[in-house]
């Protein structure tokens, strides 16, 4: 997938691979009991965070809600992230649905995502 990635990452936008299809595919990885090795940093000198690479996170118009959140946070918080694609999909609302006694429903706007640096979306 890495080498379809790189031969030509406009597979993405194409919709090619559906956007659930990497939290899927991790989730299977667990369940079959495939592990990746990940290599712990005790000591992390200030040497080693200036060798760190920039980060590149995919977003597009499907990217929203919490997914959004994410994103705005590793680059607000300073992080060496950029984030490219397309302009999200802006919604950035909480919303609940309350149950209703005659069966029915009421979806409400209960709270707004905000990023770190108190944008809305």
């Amino acid at each position: 997938m890495d080498l379809v990635k790189m031969r030509d990452p406009r597979i993405l936008e194409d919709g090619w691979i559906p956007p659930s299809s990497y939290a899927s595919l991790r989730e299977q990885s667990i369940k079959r009991g495939i592990r990746v090795p990940i290599e712990e940093k005790k000591d992390i000198s200030p040497s080693f965070l200036q060798r760190q690479k920039k980060i590149v996170v995919l977003v597009n118009e499907g990217t929203a809600s919490s997914a959004e959140v994410f994103a705005s946070s590793l680059r607000d918080n300073g992080r060496l992230v950029a984030l490219v694609g397309a302009k999200t999909y802006g919604k950035g609302l909480i919303q609940h649905t309350f149950r209703m006694s005659d069966g029915g429903g009421l979806r409400l706007t209960v709270a707004e995502y905000l990023t770190p640096a108190l944008v809305s979306f």
